[in-house]
C-alpha cells in the first residue's frame, strides 16, 4: 500500500498532489489518502482539493481508501459543508443540506439545466436566475441584503464567476464555497469538472490560442469564445468582460485565482501577478476581497471604459449591457 499524507494546501501543493496521485494511476497497490493532519481551509482549498480528489477516485481503477479523524474541527467543518459529499465519500451533510450562516457559504451546487427549467417555468432569464443566486450567496456571506458597495461587487463577483463555469465548461454543474472572517477579508469560489478554457477556445474556433497563453487572453477586455456566435447562440449576453472585470477588481481589493486547462494564472492587490502550471479538471476561479470600494458602479464604469478602450485598439467587441450592470435586469 503507497500511504500519502495530506497537510499541506497551498496551491503549489495541491498541484503536486494531483500530480502524485497521477503517477499512482496505473498501479495495482491499494492508495491511501490520509486527511488527519488537514490544516485550516479556505473555500478555494477546500474545492481545489475536492476536485483533485474526485476526479482521482473516477479514475483509480485499484482500491483506494481515505482516512480523516472524525473527531477534528477541520474534520467536522468539512463533514457539515458537504466536502466528503463532493469526493463522494458517505460521511456527513450532502451537498446543499447545510443552510451556512453570515460567516460562511457552505459548497453549493449550480445546474445549469435546473435553472433552463425554472427559467421555462417562471418566466425569469437564466442571466436573471444567476443574479438571483448570486445576491442570496452575498446576502449569506455579508448577513445583510442591504445594497451597499459590498453586496454590490460581491453579488457582481458572485454572478460573472459562475456565468463564466456555465459558459465555458460545456458541464451543467459548478460548485460554490464561500466565507468571510472577522477582520473583513471574504473568499468566493467557484469550480467545474469542464473541458477548460483552452479546449472552449479551441472549439469555439478562436484563432492563435495555445494552452499556454490562454489564460492571459481569457482575461483580455472584450476576448471571448462567443465572438462567433450570433445573438441567438449567446444565451449568457457573455462579451468578454466577466473575467476582465474581476481580475481588475482583484488588483485593486483583493486577489484571484483562475486555474484552466493545467494552467494557472493569479493577481493581488500588490499587483503581483503569478503563473504556472495547475492539475485538476475544468476551471477553478476563486476571489478574495481585503477591501471594498466606496462607489461600486464608479468602479465598474472605470474598469468597463479602460476595457473597451482597449478591447477597441485590438479589434474587439465591447460588453454587454449586463457586463456594465452591477444588477442583470
Amino acid at each position: 500500500m503507497t500511504e500519502i499524507a495530506i497537510t499541506n494546501l497551498s496551491f503549489s501543493n495541491l498541484t503536486l498532489l494531483g500530480k502524485t496521485l497521477d503517477s499512482t494511476l496505473l498501479q495495482e497497490k491499494e492508495i491511501s489518502l490520509d486527511l488527519r493532519r488537514l490544516p485550516f481551509c479556505k473555500p478555494e482549498q477546500i474545492l481545489h482539493l475536492a476536485l483533485i480528489l474526485k476526479d482521482f477516485k473516477r479514475r483509480k481503477k485499484s482500491p483506494a481508501t481515505i482516512i480523516i479523524d472524525n473527531t477534528s474541527n477541520i474534520t467536522s467543518y468539512l463533514s457539515h459543508i458537504g466536502f466528503f459529499d463532493l469526493i463522494d465519500l458517505p460521511y456527513g451533510k450532502n451537498i446543499g443540506a447545510a443552510t451556512g450562516s453570515n460567516t460562511y457559504v457552505p459548497i453549493k451546487e449550480l445546474n445549469k439545466r435546473s435553472l433552463l427549467n425554472t427559467s421555462f417555468e417562471t418566466g425569469e432569464s437564466l442571466q436573471r436566475l444567476i443574479q438571483f443566486e448570486a445576491e442570496g450567496l452575498a446576502r449569506v456571506l455579508l448577513g445583510s441584503s442591504t445594497r451597499t458597495a459590498n453586496f454590490l461587487i460581491i453579488s457582481y463577483s458572485i454572478r460573472e464567476a459562475i456565468r463564466n463555469a456555465l459558459e465555458h465548461s460545456e458541464q451543467d454543474t459548478c460548485y460554490i464555497c464561500g466565507q468571510k472572517w472577522g477582520n473583513g477579508q471574504s473568499q468566493i469560489t467557484v469550480v467545474d469538472e469542464g473541458i477548460g478554457i483552452y479546449e472552449s477556445f479551441r472549439r469555439a474556433s478562436i484563432d492563435n490560442i495555445s494552452v499556454d497563453d490562454c489564460l492571459e487572453n481569457a482575461i483580455k477586455p472584450g476576448f471571448s469564445r462567443t465572438a462567433n456566435l450570433s445573438d441567438e447562440q449567446n444565451i449568457h449576453d457573455n462579451s468578454g468582460y466577466g473575467l476582465y472585470v474581476l481580475y481588475e477588481i482583484a488588483k485593486n481589493y483583493g486577489h484571484l485565482t483562475l486555474s484552466s486547462s493545467n494552467k494557472f494564472l493569479s493577481i493581488n492587490r500588490e499587483k503581483i501577478q503569478q503563473k504556472g502550471d495547475s492539475l485538476h479538471p475544468g476551471t477553478l476561479l476563486s476571489l478574495t476581497f481585503n477591501a471594498y470600494p466606496g462607489d461600486a458602479n464608479d468602479l465598474l464604469g472605470m474598469i468597463i471604459e479602460s476595457g473597451e478602450e482597449e478591447a477597441l485598439l485590438a479589434g474587439r467587441k465591447k460588453s454587454s449591457r449586463r457586463s456594465k450592470s452591477l444588477i442583470s435586469d
